[in-house]
């Protein structure tokens, strides 16, 4: 037996930290990519405000599809998402984006391939009217995945989770790049949307 608070030789630390526990993801099933250890709930959507969050894809995978609900509905108005990438713990550029309708209160599926490798990205959604769709309540996501004060310098517990960017016409779609970061403002809560893991590759 060992002496007490000594390690073993033999112990091998990963080369790098695994900073979302969350990682085993079957394929041929929807995820939201997010830590599971907050309370959901369904969310308004601000007319033309866009909302992102962090999240980490630990492998490369074909995403193939993309689910919101639609809670709160509105004839010829449309929820729209987009995949970032991310800078320095800061959302960059357009992996990927699109919309659904938002004209009758059903999950909408829209079918949209595109690659995720490994590394941190950020999904944004947002809606040309005021709609309700399924939230995340996760105060601490920033600061569990080590990016506290990506925006407002916050250094009490309840840092904000997720940015939000105000939008003169979010019919353009996302932005590209996503706005600076004087640009938007934190906030605590967020809707979210599904993406459908086609496979690995």
């Amino acid at each position: 037996m060992g002496q007490v608070g000594v390690y073993p030789q033999s112990i091998q630390f990963p080369a790098e930290p695994v900073p979302n526990l969350n990682c085993f993801r079957k394929a041929g099933a929807f995820h939201r990519f997010h830590q599971e250890f907050k309370a959901t709930a369904n969310l308004g959507l601000t007319n033309n405000h866009i909302y992102a969050r962090p999240f980490v894809n630990p492998k490369k995978c074909l995403i193939s599809q993309v689910a919101i609900r639609v809670i709160t509905a509105s004839a010829g108005k449309f929820l729209y998402w987009g995949v970032y990438d991310d800078n320095n713990t800061y959302p960059n550029r357009l992996v990927s984006q699109g919309s659904v309708s938002g004209s009758a209160a059903v999950v909408r599926i829209e079918v949209k391939d595109f690659v995720l490798n490994p590394g941190l990205y950020w999904t944004a959604i947002g809606a040309n009217f005021a709609s309700v769709t399924h939230g995340i309540d996760m105060n601490d996501e920033m600061m569990v995945m080590g990016m506290r004060n990506v925006v407002d310098g916050f250094t009490a517990f309840t840092d904000p989770s997720f940015l939000e960017y105000v939008s003169a016409d979010i019919t353009a779609g996302m932005p590209d790049p996503f706005p600076v970061a004087t640009e938007v403002t934190a906030t605590i809560t967020c809707p979210s949307f599904w993406l459908y893991i086609e496979r690995y590759l």
